[in-house]
């Protein structure tokens, strides 16, 4: 973790100016960048993962969910991360602006990355049963 947190530090002092433009257009910019960078960096799997979720986290705050997603498809094809899901939940809530939903999205999260063992019509019934209580728990 400590070596995790001297990346992410050296990443926020190289793009110190990037990561203090809240433009979404920017964002998705950097997370492009590091996502690309993050390939060259098959060697040290240290700065490759911190790249990929740092690219994660500036993709969703960008607005880019289908990147988000595939990038952290790729951490989770590439890397043991424990409570991914969990990670990936709280960036789309924050996307979203639904941080009161977090355990649903985490959910979400659960079932994009899984290797689907079930069927696809078990998979489709989980998304419809979370998209439902979100509906509901999101009704004035």
């Amino acid at each position: 973790m400590k070596e995790q947190d001297e990346i992410r530090e050296r990443l926020y002092r190289l793009y110190k100016n990037e990561y203090a433009r809240p433009n979404p257009r920017e964002l998705k910019t950097l997370a492009e960048k590091l996502h690309e960078s993050s390939q060259g960096e098959k060697s040290n799997s240290a700065a490759r993962y911190v790249m990929l979720t740092e690219a994660s986290k500036l993709s969703a705050k960008g607005g880019d969910l289908d990147r988000t997603l595939q990038i952290t498809k790729d951490i989770n094809d590439n890397f043991k991360s424990e409570n991914l899901d969990k990670l990936l939940g709280e960036m789309l809530a924050d996307a979203f602006g639904a941080n009161f939903q977090v355990k649903e999205l985490t959910q979400v999260a659960s079932l994009e990355l899984a290797k689907p063992a079930k069927p696809p019509e078990l998979l489709c019934k989980e998304w419809l049963d979370i998209g439902t209580k979100m509906m509901v728990t999101t009704r004035w």
